[in-house]
């Protein structure tokens, strides 16, 4: 039977590894407290292994009490350890399980193979490794900063057509593929007006205008700009509590605003690819178009960057 310290109870193997283990000791030193809950009650992806339900890795101390059982231990698949190194990693603990050993194609993956590429973390190159990774992501999104936690969510909604998964809301919302409600947005800058007393959320609410935020690039510069004006006032607002208050689920509006004109999603699919080749270079086309479909959100964060005149070009082509 695999043990870990859920299932534990008299304690025999953590005393043994404490004993046979390099470092164990000054690990669990860092180890405050922890709650041994039912693992019937937690999802699989609090678990290193989630089919299994072993090794808990969402709490820093569950993550290095599971370093220490998975020590030595040759039974488990090698993604198992590699998940709660991962853990530690993202929770600010360089761990290195010592009987974890690196493939050779491990060590030559891309940036684009990870969902943190800035860092080597998180890779996604097959179902095992997806699993691990959305679990770990999902448990540590409340530590990320805001430039990881939006990078990692929308390469994680990228892969959903390639791995054939379906992402969650909360993984939506996180990559930004979402909406801003005006109304919404302009009381939460009101609340935060009242209670700081600070003008730059009612600045900031003023330039708001119409009843929807589509555009992944404005959606993307209110979430910076609101936690900016919450960090000068040291409200204690993490990215992911941010970006959950402000951006709600569903991303594809029945149009788009262009130039103040109001074109529908259908006048948008019916155009062929190879037309907006003409008005864009073929990078930004084929992104526009990478999921078969014109990707309304990404089409609008384009938009956002054109100068005036650039705006009533592209409208007066889609007409």
């Amino acid at each position: 039977m695999l043990v870990d310290h859920f299932n534990d109870t008299d304690m025999n193997v953590l005393k043994a590894k404490i004993e046979q283990v390099d470092g164990a000791a000054e690990r669990l030193e860092k180890v405050a407290s922890v709650k041994i809950e039912d693992p019937a009650d937690l999802t699989k992806e609090a678990f290193a292994w989630p089919d299994e339900k072993l090794f808990p890795i969402y709490s820093p101390s569950h993550a290095l009490l599971s370093s220490v059982y998975l020590e030595g231990n040759d039974d488990v698949p090698g993604f198992v350890k590699e998940a709660c190194e991962e853990a530690c990693a993202l929770f600010g603990l360089d761990i290195d399980i010592g009987s974890l050993q690196k493939t050779a194609s491990e060590e030559s993956l891309a940036p684009s193979d990870f969902l943190l590429p800035a860092m080597g973390k998180l890779p996604v190159v097959d179902e095992d490794s997806l699993a691990m990774s959305r679990g770990i992501l999902e448990k540590t999104a409340s530590d990320l900063k805001v430039d990881d936690l939006i990078v990692a969510n929308r390469l994680l909604v990228k892969k959903a057509s390639e791995f054939g998964f379906e992402p969650t809301d909360q993984e939506r919302v996180f990559a930004l593929d979402g909406h801003i409600d005006v109304l919404t947005a302009r009381n939460i800058l009101h609340d935060r007006y009242m209670a700081s007393g600070d003008s730059s959320y009612t600045k900031l609410a003023a330039t708001l205008d119409g009843d929807t935020i589509v555009s992944k690039g404005r959606i993307a510069e209110m979430v910076f700009d609101v936690l900016a004006i919450d960090a000068d006032n040291n409200i204690e607002k993490t990215a992911a509590e941010a970006i959950s208050e402000l951006v709600l689920p569903g991303s594809y509006p029945e149009f788009i605003t262009i130039d103040n004109t109001e074109f529908t999603y259908e006048k948008l699919a019916s155009i062929d690819s190879s037309e907006w080749l003409e008005m864009f270079p073929r990078g930004v086309v084929e992104e526009l178009f990478e999921g078969g479909d014109i990707d309304t959100g990404y089409l609008g964060e384009i938009v956002d960057s054109l100068s005036p005149v650039e705006k009533e070009a592209v409208a007066s082509f889609i007409r």
